[in-house]
């Protein structure tokens, strides 16, 4: 409930945590069972995945580089099972292989990279410098990931976060990749929400 003496941000605040408090409760708590709730909607894996998983694999990034991008059916196994491990991004139980279709790795010379995405047909899921492991997923009920933001403004990490209903901006962070990767990912991205989108509308 809106208090009215409240001012114009804090009634802003408090509107759209009580609009999106499934959105927000599984950010704050993102187990593997809060993807698995009434209301949360997939994207199927049809010929329209099929085929932008083929051209996107045809897709080149910039040459200056902190992370690498891979792409189904060419993620390398051992990526593949750190991913869907409870160590990497928490969502150990929750995904088999086939429900990955990118991933986004930090590039480190001396480490296994431990920061990143993983982008599955059950939603985004992240590791980062500020907020740690977290996850969301395309469609909750009628509302929906609208658009992938990176911050313009940074130097050289991209900062980047998703957008709810073009409305409710949810920060993931920084997670390794350069804003020269971010135009290529970020349009990849925009892609899967589009047909998320697309699916939906014929249900």
């Amino acid at each position: 409930m809106v208090d009215e003496d409240m001012d114009e941000e804090e009634f802003n605040q408090k509107y759209l945590e009580e609009k999106y408090f499934d959105w927000l409760e599984i950010y704050e708590n993102p187990e593997p069972s809060m993807f698995l709730k009434d209301g949360i909607q997939e994207i199927m894996l049809d010929d329209m995945v099929n085929d932008f998983l083929a051209e996107a694999s045809k897709m080149t990034i910039g040459k200056y580089r902190t992370s690498n991008l891979y792409i189904a059916p060419n993620i390398p196994k051992k990526k593949l099972n750190n991913g869907l491990s409870n160590d990497r991004f928490g969502v150990k139980g929750l995904l088999k292989e086939d429900n990955v279709l990118m991933m986004v790795d930090e590039r480190t010379a001396l480490f296994s990279p431990k920061l990143g995405l993983m982008i599955t047909n059950i939603g985004i899921f992240w590791n980062s410098i500020e907020n740690g492991k977290g996850g969301l997923p395309w469609r909750i009920n009628n509302s929906r990931v609208t658009s992938f933001m990176m911050n313009p403004e940074a130097l050289f990490l991209g900062e980047i976060a998703l957008e709810i209903d073009d409305e409710l901006t949810i920060p993931i962070g920084t997670v390794g990749q350069t804003n020269d990767e971010m135009a290529t990912f970020g349009g990849l991205l925009s892609s899967l929400i589009d047909i998320a989108n697309e699916q939906h509308s014929r249900i």
